[in-house]
């Protein structure tokens, strides 16, 4: 599968609206402001802007008249419809029609590169391509370094089960940094979503996608309630303190050394 072939089913889920997503997003958008403050004057430019509810926090945050890139068009028009008073492109972000003709300040993404055909690769064309000398880029991913993750992660990796809808990556950490090394840029990092990697999202979470994950993949799904029981009341009794990369999400920071 390819990044261009999920557009058909991002579209549905746009067009079921916000009951098709788990997470609403808003930690991620949270940490993601959290991030890159002072927005103040910087011209911003998100990719996979879905429906527009980040930019319209990067406007509240004093950023210059965001501008937000989506390919699908359900959620571009949304976006235009609930934001009326931001600039939305609807297209590809490398198709010279589409995105800014100058340099932007910033460059913002909320759970795309996961998606993408070649993250990395593409996180270097938008570094080499759209980003002003001085500029940063911030961006977000699911993470797996929790209870949820390595529950998941033992699935895909052991028996090649689809754990995701749409996710054709599974990034962590490290490979953000050792991008960041290739491309002599520095990298800082903050964690959300704790309740979803270990807490009682995470129990919803894994009731609903473990028998769609085992189903999908041909495989019996009869011993996913007494995993459920298990890791309620693993839920229920223990509290997790949550270190630095436990969240079910990163936001990571990318900037131009001195």
């Amino acid at each position: 599968m390819k990044n261009i072939d999920l557009k058909e089913k991002y579209n549905d889920l746009h067009k079921q609206g916000a009951s098709s997503w788990f997470s609403t997003g808003w930690e991620e958008r949270k940490g993601i402001i959290e991030m890159g403050e002072p927005w103040t004057g910087l011209n911003v430019l998100e990719i996979g802007c879905g429906e527009g509810d980040l930019c319209v926090l990067m406007d509240m945050a004093g950023a210059n008249g965001p501008i937000g890139i989506e390919y699908s068009d359900v959620a571009f028009t949304t976006a235009c419809q609930r934001c009326g008073h931001l600039e939305f492109r609807l297209g590809d972000y490398r198709d010279p029609n589409v995105h800014p003709t100058k340099r932007v300040d910033r460059i913002v993404m909320e759970g795309v590169l996961e998606h993408l055909d070649d993250p990395f690769k593409e996180l270097k064309w938008m570094i080499d391509n759209l980003l002003s000398p001085g500029g940063d880029i911030i961006t977000s991913s699911p993470a797996f370094i929790n209870p949820r993750g390595f529950i998941l992660m033992a699935l895909q990796k052991l028996f090649n089960v689809p754990i995701t809808l749409a996710d054709l990556h599974y990034l962590n950490p490290w490979d953000f940094e050792r991008f960041c090394e290739d491309v002599n840029m520095e990298l800082d990092y903050l964690s959300v979503e704790y309740d979803w990697g270990f807490g009682q999202n995470m129990v919803d979470d894994l009731k609903k996608r473990l028998p769609n994950c085992l189903r999908d993949a041909g495989m019996s799904e009869l011993g996913v309630p007494n995993l459920i029981k298990w890791l309620q009341d693993m839920a229920n009794e223990v509290t997790w303190e949550g270190g630095d990369l436990d969240g079910a999400a990163i936001v990571y920071h990318i900037t131009r050394k001195e």
